[in-house]
């Protein structure tokens, strides 16, 4: 099964083998950003924001901004940019300026998308527990995110705050 970044690489794959062409998805700015924890979006106030995005997130531009897409859009090359546009962001507005200027992106639709992402996480760390040993498996299970090992002592007791009944 394919990894998050193999179907990332599928749906935004390399131009021509340029390592300074950056690919981006691109949306209008929702009324609130989608909580799905598998994309990264970045608002975009100005063309200062594209050089800190990282690859493979959703540039997201607000209707003050439509100009600077509309130049990005039309002129990709010169800014080192493979752009497709994400349709079907939840809570944006996908308004007649916006679709204007994006007609000519490819399209990619933000359900199914994040559904593909979605399975081949659950996919890899369903093969990743499968090939995991019973000792592996008892190692995971008794150590913290931190890398420390739980550990309890065999008489730890409960402090007496005065509260309990003298016997």
């Amino acid at each position: 099964m394919l990894n998050i970044q193999q179907v990332l690489d599928r749906q935004l794959p390399e131009t021509d083998g340029d390592a300074s062409t950056r690919a981006f998805f691109v949306a209008p700015n929702p009324t609130e950003l989608p909580d799905d924890g598998v994309l990264n979006y970045v608002v975009i106030s100005s063309v200062y924001d594209l050089k800190d995005a990282p690859e493979r997130s959703v540039l997201l531009f607000p209707a003050s901004q439509e100009r600077l897409l509309s130049i990005l859009a039309s002129n990709p090359d010169v800014f080192g940019l493979r752009l497709q546009c994400l349709a079907g962001v939840p809570k944006a507005d996908y308004s007649v300026s916006f679709d204007q200027t994006v007609w000519n992106m490819e399209k990619v639709s933000y359900g199914p998308l994040l559904s593909e992402l979605r399975l081949s996480i659950e996919v890899d760390a369903q093969t990743r527990a499968a090939g995991m040993t019973l000792h592996d498996q008892e190692r995971a299970r008794v150590t913290r995110s931190s890398g420390e090992v739980k550990a309890h002592t065999a008489f730890d007791l409960a402090v007496d705050d005065g509260d309990a009944p003298d016997a």
